[in-house]
Formats: C-alpha cells, structure tokens, sequence
C-alpha cells in the first residue's frame, strides 16, 4: 500500500470522522521490516506507531514500512509501504515525522513540520564494532567520516530526540553543544533541556507472558535435542562481532558434567535483514560447540530467525536468559533490547556488567552481571540460578514486579507528551530547538559535506572490491 491510502483501506479500529484539515498527522516512519520478521528497529517503531495512536485520539497516525509487510494492527494506526522514490512525498503529508533516520531527500520537508530523532542505539559505535571485521581499514575510516557527516546532519534537523538512556543521552547534548544547536535561547526555554533530548527507552512486549488459552510448547520436547523435562538456557538474538557466546560455551560444558540435562539454545544465527552478514563470531561459536563436544547434544542452534510472536514463546519457556558481550564502548552505550524481552519473558537472566540493563538487572536482583570473559563467574552464574530454587524464584518475583515500569506506555511518555503539545499548539509550541531558519545554512553545508563524504566511501569500496 502506498501514500495516500486508497479510501476504504485504514487498517486498525474504525474511528471518529475528523475534517482531514483538522486532523493532526503523525508519521512513524520505520528504517527496517516491521511484521511477523523483525528486529528491535522494527519492533520499536512498531510500538511507537501502537502507542501513540491510543494515546493521542485527536490525531491520525501513520507507521511507514519500507517494502511489503504481513502487519495487522492491533491499534488504531495505518499502515504503508514507502520507497526510496516515495518517501519524500510520503514525509510532507504530516505534522510531525518520528524515525531513526532521515535521508537527505527528505530536506525539502524540514520547514513546517516538527522532526523527531529516534536515536535509540549509537549506530555510530555498532558499526565500529561491526566493520572490524568486514571492511578494510581505509573503507571503515571513509564510513566512520560519512557516518559523522550524517549523524551531524540528523542532529541539525532534529527539534526533538529521543534515545534509550541517560548515558546516551549525555552523548547526544555533548554533540548539540558542538554543533551549536544548544544556544542560551534554547537553553532558557528549558534549563533541563528535556524538551530538546529526553529518554524513551525500549519497551516490554504488550502480550501477556501466559496466554489465556493453554498453547502447545514450542520448545521442551519439540525443538530437536531438548527433552521435556531439560533445563533451558536461552541466547535471544542474534551473534554479533562484539557479543561473547564462546565464553558462555565454555561455561556450559562445566555445568553439563554434572547436569547433562541442562540445555543451551542459541535463538537466531541470521538476521531478518537483507545483506546483513553476522560476520565470523557464529562460526566461532559453531567451531567451539564441535571441539568440546557438545554441538547438537547440549550446545543447539536455530538455523536463521524465528518469527517475533514465536521468540516469545520461547523465552516465556526457557529456564534461564543469557547474554554475554565485552565491556567497551558499544557496552556503555547500549540498551540491550534482547535482556528486555527476557524481563518481559519473567525469565531470570545471566548477563555481562557494563550497560544500563545489566545494572538494572543487579540493583533489583533479576538474575545476575559477571565480569567480561571470565569463565568461572558465568559457570558459577548459571549454576546458582540452576540449583538455588530460592534464588531463582525470588528473581522471578522481582521481575514481575518491575514490568508495569517497562510498559510501552511509559517508557514513551516523553514522545507523546510532546506530540500532544505539539497537537496542542499547531505546531507552535512543542519544539524547543533553534529555529529552523537559523539551523537552515549549516543543513545546507552539512548536507554537502555528507554527500562528499559518502561518494569517497562509495568509492573505496568499488575500488577494494575491484582489487579482490
């Protein structure tokens, strides 16, 4: 489906007629697949769209999907489909435009409407870790000089930001600051500067973890290798170049000695994204399992990427979450969305120390944080959640306890309530930030210098992929 949407075709529960000139229009424009197949970018905006659209009743609200989807909505909210071609007409068509991510084909549009930033993970830093090993070092610094380019021109035409926690948020004003886009007007506006960059952290699934209805399991005594009666231990997610799952290997063939029972199920091993490679550490964890002789008898892997409701069912049936990564800068940024669907999953987690969650996860004692590579405290970990009963239900207690904070609904209270202002006011009174006119000539340069930047990336990589 395209923009506009044919009449007779507004997916979601039928509403109210309003004046189309009176309707506020708000557009969550996703940067990945959102459906049945989809990652925490498509999650997210999925949720945002879910969210917003029983929040704000007074406005229409629209989530854009780049290419087809299988998306049936469970909230008043529309659906289409964009292209690269159609979303600069599709971005005029509202009054305020949320994403990850605006291509500079969407400039036209800056004037009179209000652009929100959803900058909920430092790509910046992912992609570091990520070309370390896909790239030369000469294409990975070009992409690192685009992607400056880029991020300073997406903080320019930014009036509202959003990300995932206080030490991102940290990040991102530092960056403002630089940039000029904090003056002594915005900052009179508000001397918190909330109304310029605020949190909206990733949000526990909607869905109950117990369905209504008895289901048929999913895991224990189906999936190939665990018996019904095994103790699972679940890896949700992906494996990137800057997770750890061999030290996780390493710690369960320990505990298999003495409880051969006990189970590792790592969850995705490919990405639901086109031409995403994953890069070597799957391998590794492949090559790991074999030499220690538990590959398809206590170490198990899901070839490819289950479905987003099935995952759930999964972790809802799983014994232990667990997730292992290093403690650097990717680390210290990160809002690990995979430790939130197991806190949603009520499932207890072992997890490395170094980000927000895994603090969050030690204060309110959901499980527990161990040092990076270090073998005997995960070993040690898994093994009290495995055989403490007293422990291991006193986390699951807790996590209970904790999820109504981690609701959808108030994790994005920010973003509604400034498109509620902005609703409020017509678009006169939400944003804080620097006027557009003053911002105009830096866009202009800083779009130019993206460009360049991104033609010399361009052309690193046809030159290095000529000289293989």
């Amino acid at each position: 489906m395209g923009w506009p949407p044919s009449r007779g075709r507004t997916t979601g529960a039928r509403r109210e007629a309003y004046p189309a000139a009176a309707r506020h229009r708000v557009l969550v424009l996703a940067k990945a697949s959102a459906g049945s197949m989809m990652s925490s970018p498509g999650i997210r905006a999925l949720n945002i769209a879910r969210v917003l659209a029983r929040a704000l009743p007074e406005s229409e609200v629209v989530l854009a999907v780049p290419g087809p989807t299988d998306l049936d909505p469970d909230a008043p909210f529309q659906v289409v489909s964009y292209t690269a071609r159609s979303l600069p007409r599709l971005v005029f068509a509202f009054d305020v435009v949320i994403s990850q991510g605006f291509p500079p084909t969407t400039l036209p549009a800056f004037f009179g409407r209000r652009f929100v930033m959803d900058f909920f993970t430092n790509f910046l830093i992912e992609g570091l870790e990520y070309r370390r090993e896909h790239v030369t070092p000469a294409v990975r610094q070009a992409w690192l000089d685009s992607q400056r380019t880029y991020l300073n021109l997406q903080l320019t035409m930014a009036d509202f930001v959003i990300c995932a926690n206080e030490r991102q948020r940290d990040a991102w004003l530092g960056m403002m600051s630089c940039l000029g886009l904090v003056t002594g007007a915005v900052y009179d506006r508000d001397n918190t500067l909330r109304a310029l960059v605020d949190t909206a952290p990733y949000g526990v699934r909607p869905d109950p973890v117990a369905p209504s209805e008895p289901t048929e399991s999913v895991l224990k005594g189906v999936f190939p290798g665990v018996e019904r009666g095994d103790t699972v231990i679940l890896w949700n997610g992906g494996i990137l170049k800057w997770y750890d799952p061999l030290t996780v290997i390493r710690a369960v063939a320990r505990i298999v000695e003495r409880r051969p029972d006990v189970k590792l199920l790592f969850l995705g091993t490919r990405y639901p994204v086109s031409g995403f490679d994953p890069g070597a550490t799957v391998d590794e964890a492949y090559a790991l399992s074999r030499e220690l002789g538990l590959l398809g008898r206590n170490v198990l892997f899901n070839e490819g990427w289950l479905p987003y409701d099935l995952s759930g069912r999964y972790m809802a049936e799983a014994d232990i979450g667990v997730s292992a990564y290093y403690d650097n800068l990717e680390t210290h940024f990160s809002y690990r969305t995979r430790l939130v669907d197991f806190l949603w999953a009520e499932t207890p987690v072992v997890c490395t120390r170094g980000d927000v969650i895994a603090e969050l996860i030690e204060r309110r004692e959901l499980g527990l944080a161990v040092p990076e590579r270090d073998v005997d405290a995960m070993t040690a970990a898994l093994w009290r959640l495995i055989e403490d009963r007293a422990f291991y239900e006193r986390c699951k207690d807790n996590l209970r306890a904790l999820k109504p904070e981690l609701a959808w609904e108030r994790q994005l209270s920010p973003l509604i309530a400034f498109c509620r202002r902005d609703a409020a006011s017509k678009g006169r009174g939400a944003a804080i930030a620097r006027g557009k006119w003053w911002r105009a000539p830096d866009l202009l340069s800083r779009t130019a210098r993206y460009a360049l930047a991104r033609a010399v990336e361009k052309g690193l990589v046809l030159a290095s992929r000529f000289r293989s």
